[in-house]
């Protein structure tokens, strides 16, 4: 999206999903470019952050890392950090730790179907590396 929209849970967000915050500069419409950039950078801190939360996923399959990096960037490298999800990652309990993927598919107090198959795909990842 170019211009700003508010998210599932109502959060001020624009292009792929990035939660706009104060120190941002951002000039709209975005461009697709300025989206493109926008996206790498974050998925670029959720990775870094899963690594840092989750050392073990350095030494895993790059789907597992992929798993954990797409959960962050959409629910937030603090909500993993507390999580079952994580203690299971870190245990290399793959099975475990996909199921808890299933958990997460409420955005307030509705499941969103976008998130059930988002969380189904994020699961098979951690099952199978």
């Amino acid at each position: 999206m170019p211009s700003p929209y508010k998210d599932a849970v109502g959060l001020e967000t624009v292009g792929w999903g990035h939660q706009i915050t104060h120190s941002d500069d951002l000039t709209y419409p975005l461009t697709p470019e300025a989206g493109e950039e926008l996206l790498l950078s974050d998925l670029r801190i959720a990775s870094r952050d899963a690594l840092d939360l989750s050392p073990v996923l350095a030494t895993s399959s790059p789907k597992r890392l992929d798993a954990i990096t797409s959960f962050i960037f959409n629910v937030g490298a603090h909500k993993y950090q507390d999580s079952t999800m994580r203690r299971k990652v870190n245990m290399k309990d793959w099975e475990a730790a996909a199921d808890q993927m299933g958990l997460w598919v409420h955005a307030g107090k509705q499941i969103l179907a976008g998130l059930v198959t988002r969380r189904a795909v994020e699961a098979l990842w951690l099952r199978h590396g």
